[in-house]
């Protein structure tokens, strides 16, 4: 498999914010948007130490995301808690990647 360049990456990751920011707003998340997300982590990019840890800080934000939002309860209270964490998190990697 032929390696993405760094800068694919910065472009890929900075889709994953976005998917993951959109979810958090419309509190949901479509096919469409998971597979792209799970083909962010599953491509082999030319990346230092600081792609690593932003592709860790994603993928720890995406399951939380997933796993811990009570989709069928909107107004559950852990979800407005999660859902700022998250949103601090997606900030702090939009900055790594050097958008904010």
């Amino acid at each position: 498999m032929k390696r993405k360049t760094k800068e694919a990456f910065y472009n890929n990751a900075l889709d994953c914010t976005y998917l993951l920011s959109l979810g958090m707003e419309y509190f949901e998340f479509n096919d469409r948007a998971r597979k792209t997300m799970d083909s962010f982590f599953d491509y082999e990019y030319q990346q230092g130490e600081i792609e690593q840890r932003i592709k860790m800080k994603l993928a720890s934000a995406y399951m939380a995301f997933l796993g811990k939002t009570n989709f069928r309860d909107r107004s559950d209270i852990n979800n407005k808690v999660l859902i700022d964490k998250l949103s601090g998190e997606l900030a702090e990697i939009k900055e790594e990647l050097g958008f904010s």
